[in-house]
Order: C-alpha cells, then structure tokens, then sequence
C-alpha cells in the first residue's frame, strides 16, 4: 500500500484532501523530498522500496516509523489488534447486558 501511495504521489494523482502537503501544487509540481512517517510501524520491504526510488534518483524519501517490523513482529501486533478487538466486543456485550438488568430490575419495582 504505501508504494502504491508514494507512486500516487510521484505521478500527481493523490486526493489533496486525503494527503495533505505543504509546499506547491500536488497535481502539477514533482516533490524532490518526501517524509513519510507511519504510525504503528513500516516494514523491511517498505523500507526496500523506497532504497530503490532514492537509488533511482530524482526523489528523495524519508521513511521512519515506530517500529520496523519483520514478518514475526507484524503478525504479534495483528494478533494483540485481534485480540484486543475481542476484548472490546466481550465489554460492549456485557455494558448491554448490564443495561438490560437495570432495565428490567426498575420494571420489576414498578407495582
């Protein structure tokens, strides 16, 4: 996704409403430098492709992130979003069911 977001952005095709920029116009003017920061971590492969388009020339590219992950590390945090995921169904679950006893507990006190 994010090559495809970066070749987006090199031919001028990016919704300025979805990637905000801060010099020029996105629609006319080339970018000569591009920071790319993802929340949640990039990966080696990510990492690669932008190697290959600063190598390339032309372009200058950033790539930073909170982590970088190896396909260990992206699976252990698709695993805890999961299970996190989970967790928050269970509570929404119980928060509905509590409402409902409190519901049915003041109808029963109605005489």
């Amino acid at each position: 996704l994010l090559v495809q977001i970066i070749d987006g952005l090199l031919k001028g095709k990016l919704k300025e409403s979805m990637y905000p920029f801060i010099h020029g116009d996105v629609t006319r003017d080339r970018p000569h430098d591009i920071i790319i920061f993802v929340v949640g971590g990039t990966t080696y492969e990510e990492a690669f492709h932008v190697a290959q388009l600063n190598k390339a020339g032309g372009v200058r590219i950033v790539l930073g992130g909170t982590t970088i992950h190896n396909s260990e590390t992206f699976l252990e945090d698709i695993s805890q979003l999961s299970q996190s995921e989970a967790v928050n169904k269970l509570r929404v679950q119980r928060e509905r069911m509590r409402r409902r006893l409190q519901c049915d507990q003041t109808l029963d006190s109605f005489p």
